[in-house]
């Protein structure tokens, strides 16, 4: 199967599921969510490298 041509409103395998956008992602489940919550200090999918400044 040829990802480079499949757009983002198709899923890639039949695990992935639809998110708020349309695209297609991999399910997160609670315990997921938390794991990253408590490595990262955030459970959302954006992740910055320094600190921002106010």
């Amino acid at each position: 199967m040829s990802t480079q041509n499949k757009p983002q409103s198709k899923p890639l395998r039949n695990d992935q599921v639809k998110n708020n956008a349309g695209g297609f992602v991999w399910a997160v489940n609670d315990m997921q969510r938390l794991q990253r919550f408590l490595c990262l200090g955030c459970e959302g999918g954006t992740y910055y490298q320094g600190e921002k400044e106010l």
